[in-house]
């Protein structure tokens, strides 16, 4: 089976619409019907997308009576420039899924035509497969079905999605479509205007100002991320108190108890004038006067991302991380004493 949303994009070559008209490409999407609740559940969460005008949707349910089935889904498949591969033990055993388009995936992944992403849906032998060298989502490929709530497991993957979108997205601004025209005549003015390069991508330079917005941002979904998963841990767990203290616009501070004894706690804030540079700070409890990690805001060629220390985990120090992958980072170490043996 197979799904496909286009990303916006400029494409003047393309003669049904005026030179700078909103034209659409892809992601596709190779999944098996069995995992279709999955399908759905993901096309509702990638809805913003669609409504900021960055996606827009297609389906194999628009294929018309008549029409070549595997033809059609051919030529999505090359068009895309994203490719979502939604992996389950099912998609793994479909010959058309894992033989034919996730096949033909790769090939276009490898000669850098577009980029392939694994979504994994339900646990699965995945790491051995071809695609198995990929970046997962969600996080950590951890398999959605094993995610205690679907939807925050959904939403991992479309911010990641997201982020793919806006680094294959040539230009920021939101443009408008222009009237329908004929197509031109080979060989006429109009055709040879046309013509040009689909290579577009220029670099991006951002400013300190950007960098720290963007760290601001960060802090305050990391400070919503923390409130939002304790007052869901002390609804789903009766032996467990939680806090959260908002001490003022750069720092809050979290704590749980677990039968009226503090099990963990911690201090997280937004510095940006410290000696050791800006940047989003994780303390523990029993930590004085220091931090256990950092993340800091860095920049590519394309976007802004979080950057840590390697303090608490050093493989990672490297990693490119969004605001969901930051909050991750500092959540799963403030959750850790309540996670081992006792």
């Amino acid at each position: 089976m197979a799904w496909r949303y286009g990303i916006a994009r400029w494409a003047p070559e393309y003669p049904h619409f005026e030179s700078g008209a909103l034209i659409s490409t892809t992601p596709f999407s190779s999944y098996s019907d069995k995992d279709q609740e999955y399908r759905d559940k993901l096309e509702e969460h990638l809805a913003g997308l669609e409504r900021q005008g960055l996606i827009e949707a297609w389906s194999d349910r628009k294929i018309l009576p008549g029409d070549a089935f595997g033809d059609v889904i051919s030529a999505e498949l090359e068009r895309a420039s994203i490719v979502l591969l939604l992996v389950s033990s099912a998609f793994i055993a479909s010959d058309y899924c894992f033989s034919i388009e996730m096949a033909r995936a790769l090939e276009r992944h490898t000669a850098k035509s577009a980029r392939v992403i694994p979504i994994i849906l339900r646990p699965c032998d995945w790491k051995p497969m071809p695609f198995g060298h990929l970046k997962a989502v969600p996080h950590d490929g951890k398999a959605v079905a094993l995610w205690p709530d679907t939807d925050e497991a959904l939403l991992d993957v479309a911010l990641g999605i997201r982020q793919a979108v806006m680094d294959e997205k040539p230009e920021p601004e939101v443009h408008r479509m222009t009237p329908r025209r004929l197509p031109p005549v080979p060989g006429s003015a109009t055709m040879e205007e046309a013509v040009r390069s689909s290579n577009l991508r220029i670099t991006k330079e951002f400013t300190e100002l950007d960098k720290e917005k963007f760290l601001a941002e960060s802090f305050e979904y990391i400070a919503s991320y923390f409130k939002n998963s304790l007052d869901e841990l002390q609804s789903r767990e009766s032996s467990v108190d939680v806090k959260f203290e908002r001490i003022d616009t750069r720092t809050f501070a979290a704590a749980i108890y677990r039968n009226g004894g503090a099990q963990s706690r911690c201090e997280i804030s937004l510095v940006l004038d410290g000696h050791l540079g800006h940047g989003i700070r994780y303390a523990s409890g029993g930590t004085r006067g220091g931090f256990n990690e950092s993340l800091q805001a860095e920049a590519d060629e394309h976007i802004l991302y979080l950057k840590s220390f390697g303090m608490m985990d050093f493989a990672r120090r490297d990693e490119k991380l969004t605001k969901r992958a930051g909050a991750d980072l500092y959540w799963n170490k403030f959750l850790e004493p309540l996670q081992q043996r006792r």
